[in-house]
């Protein structure tokens, strides 16, 4: 019996889809997708970026708030510094 070479090539072909469907639904399964519900899992993914883009969001608005707040108060500082010199020379 001879098997010719496309014949050869697709049975490869179907034999390494089918394993890296296999693989990767382990992979998934392993991280706790739920492969069998694309869905919900596709909503979860929603979300979860969502959530890190919440946080990225105030994470940057908190280093902005602790600059304003740093700024604000050395200005306070050294207006309250020339104030009080000011007040002493008289």
């Amino acid at each position: 019996m001879t098997v010719d070479r496309e014949t050869i090539e697709q049975i490869a072909e179907a034999a390494a889809e089918k394993g890296g469907r296999k693989a990767a639904s382990e992979v998934l399964r392993g991280l706790g997708v739920d492969v069998d519900n694309p869905l919900d899992a596709q909503a979860d993914m929603r979300h979860l970026r969502r959530h890190r883009e919440t946080c990225e969001t105030v994470q940057r608005h908190g280093m902005r708030v602790v600059i304003t707040v740093i700024v604000t108060s050395a200005a306070a500082a050294i207006l309250a510094f020339f104030g009080f010199k000011s007040g002493m020379g008289r």
